[in-house]
């Protein structure tokens, strides 16, 4: 998609890599492009990394390659240091920790200075 909607969510952890599913569920084809920054082209399960190292579970158990999983999302390895919208006067640093704005729900209210298309 060229002049539509791009998303773009930071981090492929457990969080940006459910954000992602979501709106692969909630979107149809074509109507935005959805895209994951990571460093690394994978997810990593925290809690089972303690069964890894005793030897309980292997550790090809506890990754999950983001390519595999996402099939409508385009999965780029890169760290973002710093991001700007195109209405901003200037970069901002990108806090990847922050609440989102926007929408996952199509019933929702959009915050301040955001949109949301609802269906």
């Amino acid at each position: 998609m060229d002049g539509g909607p791009r998303i773009l969510i930071v981090g492929g952890g457990y969080g940006g890599m459910h954000t992602a599913l979501r709106l692969e569920r909630l979107l149809h084809p074509g109507e935005a492009t959805v895209t994951v920054a990571d460093p690394r082209s994978y997810m990593t399960y925290q809690p089972l990394l303690a069964e890894a190292a005793a030897g309980n579970l292997e550790p090809r158990h506890v990754v999950v390659p983001l390519r595999a999983v996402l099939h409508r999302t385009r999965v780029i390895k890169a760290a973002v240091r710093s991001g700007s919208s195109p209405g901003s006067a200037g970069s901002r640093r990108a806090r990847p920790r922050t609440r989102p704005t926007g929408c996952l729900r199509r019933e929702c209210r959009p915050a301040s200075g955001t949109t949301c298309t609802s269906r």
